[in-house]
């Protein structure tokens, strides 16, 4: 997210912005992503591997985008920001 609260999409690569720093000192309060096994119960395995069927972006009141819904066949995620913070809903279909 923006500091404005509006989302940003990269046509790039993800880069880790922590990369080299060593997170494991107990100072260490940003957080950082992490790879998680998935397991088949949870609703999001249903879109790993499949193909996107629709999107809707999402603006606010002047026209700014701060969200957007990703449809799959069995999932829709729901992305935004809140506060400030990247928010993701998952709805089973």
């Amino acid at each position: 997210t923006n500091s404005d609260w509006t989302l940003a999409v990269s046509l790039r690569g993800w880069r880790d912005p922590f990369e080299g720093v060593d997170v494991s000192d107990p100072s260490w309060d940003l957080g950082t992503w992490k790879k998680e096994g998935i397991v088949d119960s949870d609703p999001l395995a249903a879109i790993v591997g499949d193909a996107l069927q629709g999107f809707t972006p999402r603006l606010n009141e002047v026209g700014e985008f701060v969200g957007l819904d990703l449809s799959f066949r069995f999932v829709s995620l729901r992305i935004g920001s809140w506060g400030g913070d990247l928010t993701v809903e998952v709805e089973e279909q």
